[in-house]
């Protein structure tokens, strides 16, 4: 190290303090459209449109929110669909996406990498290109206007068999040789010994498996027909539209604030639930044996 020259761990103390800067930075660019939507949901309207706007509210009201239960959807059926869907979408597909990625890691199979491509394949067709094909399969099984329709095209997810094959490859094969020598089965070794290895990594899949289908809206508003099957996603837009008047009128953020602050606020939730997870793969992912 040259004598005088201040450094924090391994770095000068110069780059390390245009590293915080940066980030600074970049937490103010996320952190003040955040502060300032949830402000709006608690502003009168004279404060909406003021210039300059107000950060956060002068004279907080909670009348945007009465607004929302005045348009006539039932949020606890909002809440309820929502929840139900995700998590069954959740469940369902960390199921069936850890068991594909187990075998895709350890096994060795006829046209294992060739099947492993078709699944990334998967991953580059929009979802609009598949809306078509799957209305047809719910139309002819009469699942239309069912909340249940809404996850089956997720029940299998491609992004989490990827992932799922990608964190498992970094356990270490000696785990498994011993454990069958030891005489345990491949579902005792998946139960006891991958599983909770990889938990970490189950739980950032939640996360964003809980994300993807918390905002759902392409697919639940072709299929979903009457008010009381609506998902959240679907709830906000129909306020959105009812607050400008049918597309007619000047929207009321104030009121479309409110409906995104609920519409938020449990996913968030979920997220502070599984976050340590979330970290612990990221920071463990490049660990192999």
């Amino acid at each position: 190290m040259v004598a005088g020259r201040k450094t924090v761990g391994k770095r000068p103390l110069g780059v390390a303090l245009i590293n915080v800067f940066i980030l600074l930075l970049l937490l103010v660019w996320v952190i003040i459209p955040l502060v300032y939507g949830f402000g709006m949901a608690f502003m009168p309207g004279d404060e909406l449109y003021k210039i300059p706007p107000n950060l956060y509210p002068h004279k907080p009201t909670l009348r945007n929110f009465q607004k929302v239960i005045e348009a006539g959807l039932n949020l606890a059926a909002l809440y309820w669909n929502t929840f139900i869907t995700a998590t069954v979408a959740v469940i369902t597909t960390l199921f069936f996406s850890t068991l594909a990625g187990y075998a895709f890691a350890k096994f060795r199979f006829f046209a294992r990498d060739q099947l492993f491509i078709l699944v990334i394949l998967k991953l580059m067709i929009p979802e609009a290109a598949l809306l078509i094909p799957w209305f047809y399969i719910v139309a002819t099984i009469g699942m239309m206007d069912n909340i249940f329709a809404i996850v089956m095209p997720s029940l299998i997810g491609a992004w989490s068999i990827f992932f799922m094959r990608q964190y498992i490859q970094s356990v270490p094969d000696s785990l498994i040789d011993s454990a069958r020598i030891d005489g345990a089965g491949e579902l005792r070794i998946f139960g006891q010994i991958i599983v909770p290895v990889i938990k970490p990594a189950i739980g950032a899949a939640v996360i964003i498996n809980y994300m993807y289908a918390w905002n759902w809206f392409m697919w639940p508003l072709v299929i979903l027909q009457t008010n009381d099957n609506f998902t959240m996603n679907l709830g906000l837009n129909f306020i959105r539209w009812l607050e400008s008047g049918g597309g007619d009128a000047p929207t009321d953020y104030g009121t479309v604030m409110a409906m995104s602050m609920l519409y938020t606020v449990p996913f968030v939730i979920i997220y502070f639930m599984f976050q340590r997870f979330f970290v612990e793969s990221i920071t463990l992912s490049g660990l192999k044996e």
